[in-house]
């Protein structure tokens, strides 16, 4: 009798085919095939069509399906020259995600299949993530914050602050950033250092005492008659809504006055005899030695 053809039959079906001819079923044997489906026949021995005796046990040829290859472990390695060295192994599709990741740009990060599967190229479908490398960062108008905000900033976005620097001024409230570098809006990446200066807030200075030289002539309407002087001072310690001074002259007098003057502020006296004035100075922090 002839071995019946049972190529690409599944098991069962040819297990059928040659229990109805007479013939018995030896050993099953796996290999790899390219064609034929996993678990169907792809020969038997003795082969189709052959001449044998009635019961003779016939060896069957099974698929594994097609050859598989253990997959390499690409992560770390450069998404480049992994590609080159994979172009030659039909895999169905390699496929690219880019990230952002603290690793140089075009380092692959991760793989799917992983490394060490067992993998038909042809039916394999290959993705890589890979790093577009650190994040950049847009830096922002950091004179909008006070130190803590500053610090808060930098920590979130990884960068560098350095607050060290620290200046009087007399419009940006103690604490907050006056000025920084780089510039808001400059692309920065992780680890990049940031620096402003912190606002101490007004230069408080002290007060200044200026001392005055003032000569008052004599000069009545009728000769020896007295003349009554009143002294205004506007300091830190007089205010002009009363006098600081008052006395009568009967001659030409010289006297000095202290005037004490805040700092970036104004003082000023002012001279009356006889209810006119003859003397109104005012004297600016600024000017005075």
């Amino acid at each position: 009798m002839k071995v019946p053809d049972v190529s690409e039959k599944d098991l069962n079906d040819a297990l059928l085919m040659l229990h109805s001819k007479g013939l018995q079923v030896g050993k099953k044997i796996e290999i790899t095939d390219e064609e034929i489906t996993k678990g169907n026949v792809i020969k038997t021995d003795p082969e189709a069509g052959s001449t044998v005796k009635e019961n003779s046990k016939i060896t069957i040829y099974l698929s594994s399906g097609k050859e598989k290859y253990d997959l390499s472990d690409y992560v770390g390695r450069q998404y480049d020259d992994v590609v080159l060295l994979l172009d030659n192994n039909n895999f169905k599709d390699i496929k690219k995600n880019e990230v952002y990741n603290d690793s140089n740009p075009g380092t692959i990060i991760s793989q799917s299949p992983s490394g060490g599967q067992k993998i038909v190229p042809e039916d394999t479908v290959l993705e890589f993530e890979v790093s577009k490398g650190p994040e950049k960062i847009t830096l922002t108008d950091l004179t909008q914050y006070n130190l803590k905000g500053a610090q808060d900033y930098a920590s979130t976005n990884g960068l560098i602050l350095d607050a060290s620097q620290e200046q009087y001024d007399d419009n940006i409230p103690v604490g907050n950033v006056i000025s920084q570098s780089p510039a808001a809006g400059t692309e920065m990446n992780k680890g990049d250092k940031v620096s402003v200066v912190i606002s101490k807030g007004k230069e408080e200075k002290p007060p200044k005492t200026v001392t005055k030289d003032i000569s008052i002539p004599y000069e009545p309407a009728t000769p020896g008659q007295q003349q009554t002087v009143q002294i205004y001072i506007e300091d830190m310690n007089h205010s002009m809504t009363e006098p600081a001074e008052t006395f009568t002259i009967s001659d030409n007098k010289k006297l000095q006055i202290e005037l004490t003057i805040p700092f970036g502020k104004t003082a000023g006296y002012k001279v009356v005899r006889d209810n006119t004035v003859i003397t109104d100075e005012a004297i600016n922090y600024a000017d005075t030695p």
